[in-house]
This record gives structure tokens, C-alpha cells and sequence, in this order.
């Protein structure tokens, strides 16, 4: 993957703001880390098909980092399922849903709380 290759792919996420790449402007082998601004009112996407110079067809897989509550019926953040204000009813009885937390980057190194020692207070 390269920064030719992932700015489209942010674009048609949202307003692709960067690809982070290394030293030497290298991926991240076959993953690329892109900040994009998303219109949180719009569902997220899954992933889109792109063109390669050879012409043939991908299909390319998102995930997303640091998601608020995100309902997995209908694909939009701010509630999780079973909160539903505006969702059809196809949508809430639906047996395969099509999201899942399958869409979050969960990283192990990285813990919700601080692990440094506590000073004693005087």
C-alpha cells in the first residue's frame, strides 16, 4: 500500500486528512493508517472497491479507531442497539446484522488506565 494509493481510499471514507507512513514513506505493509474527518451523520462504511494499475478490482476492508457507541442496526455512532429513534423496522429485525465490532481497532498495548505509581500525598 502506498500514500498514492490511500488518499483516495480516505477520501471516499470522508475528508482524508493524512497517511501515515514511515521513515522512509513506507505503509504499513498491506495496512495504512488514515485520519479522516467523517460526517457522523452518515453511516460508517465497511469498505469500498478500488481500481489498482492493473486494472483489476479490490475490495478493501475499513476499521476504526476510537469509536464512540456505535449501533451495529443501523451503522450510526451516538447509541448502540436497542436504542433506536429512527431505525425501520426491516432494520431492527434483521437477523444478520452487517456491522459488527469487527469495525474497531482494538490495540493491546494500549490500556484504558494509568499504570505509573502513585505518589504519597503530604
Amino acid at each position: 500500500m502506498t500514500v498514492q494509493i490511500g488518499r483516495p481510499i480516505g477520501n471516499c471514507m470522508g475528508e482524508c486528512i493524512d497517511v501515515t507512513q514511515g521513515q522512509e514513506g513506507e505503509c504499513m505493509g498491506q495496512f495504512l493508517r488514515v485520519p479522516v474527518k467523517l460526517d457522523i451523520t452518515k453511516p460508517l462504511k465497511r469498505g469500498t472497491k478500488i481500481s489498482l494499475p492493473s486494472g483489476q478490482q479490490e475490495w478493501v476492508d475499513f476499521r476504526y479507531e476510537r469509536l464512540p457507541d456505535l449501533c451495529y442496526n443501523c451503522k450510526r455512532m451516538g447509541h448502540i442497539m436497542g436504542d433506536f429513534t429512527f431505525v425501520d423496522e426491516v432494520v431492527k429485525s434483521a437477523k444478520d446484522k452487517p456491522y459488527g465490532s469487527f469495525l474497531r481497532v482494538i490495540h493491546d498495548f494500549v490500556k484504558p488506565w494509568s499504570t505509573s505509581p502513585k505518589r504519597a500525598r503530604n
